[in-house]
């Protein structure tokens, strides 16, 4: 995988291309179904092998000269989501705290930042893939690990750096609902959030990535309240508008007014 990635992989020479603008034939004639394949499930394969992830130099080295070429290639066969599930899981494996004499950051450190990077930055990423090199470098904070490693790769055009905060902010991601957020609450399995507001939707997020799943309508007016069925199937909300409505969690479908 590592030695078929490369910056641009589909040659568009197009910092700017959307990704509803590049046809699927065009990716998938410029990047093999093997890459891809690896590429979405190779942390999964690491997770079932005896390797530790802290005693492989290439993974090492993946990080420091591969880990953006990755994120463009998830991103150009719609996969970035899986990115994020990936590190997460990779970073539970792996110690965030160098060992003592350690001077260079420990793989764990680089996973998590590289963890945030792909928070931060995966709906300008997800709109246009090739932002991975100029968007995302250019707004990350100055502290973070990744940032330093690939600043190299920002295009020469861009001269001048807009004022950078020193490090990722304690908060994750911001989710947004044009109108005041009413109510939240977590999916049982934790990897669903969902929100109702003054804007009379309600909203299901992806707790992983935060980018929006579905848009709930039907409410006439605020609503109040939301909550998950225990199997998490389902989704209840009530609203000023005297109705409590309940909701299909996997498709956003209305089943029942009440």
């Amino acid at each position: 995988m590592s030695s078929c990635l490369r910056q641009d992989i589909c040659d568009f020479k197009r910092p700017g291309i959307r990704f509803g603008d590049i046809l699927r034939l065009d990716v998938d004639s410029k990047i093999p179904f093997a890459v891809q394949y690896a590429c979405r499930y190779w942390v999964y394969h690491l997770e079932r092998s005896d390797v530790d992830p802290q005693e492989h130099r290439g993974i090492v080295v993946f990080f420091e000269a591969r880990f953006l070429f990755w994120l463009e290639t998830l991103a150009l066969i719609g996969r970035l989501a899986d990115g994020i599930a990936m590190l997460q899981l990779l970073e539970t494996r792996l110690p965030l705290v160098p060992e003592r004499g350690q001077n260079s950051p420990t793989l764990g450190a680089i996973v998590y930042d590289a963890k945030r990077f792909l928070r931060s930055h995966s709906s300008i990423i997800e709109e246009a893939p090739l932002q991975v090199y100029c968007s995302a470098l250019v707004f990350s904070p100055k502290a973070s690990i990744i940032r330093r490693l690939y600043l190299h790769q920002l295009p020469k055009w861009i001269v001048r750096a807009p004022p950078l905060s020193e490090d990722w902010t304690v908060h994750l991601k911001t989710l947004n609902h044009p109108s005041a957020v009413n109510a939240i609450a977590f999916s049982p399995d934790g990897r669903l959030i969902v929100s109702s507001s003054d804007d009379q939707t309600v909203r299901v997020w992806d707790a992983a990535t935060g980018d929006e799943r579905s848009v709930l309508q039907g409410h006439l007016h605020s609503v109040y309240a939301v909550a998950f069925s225990p199997d998490g199937r389902l989704i209840v909300s009530s609203s000023d508008d005297q109705t409590v409505r309940v909701w299909d969690a996997a498709t956003g479908a209305e089943r029942h007014v009440l």
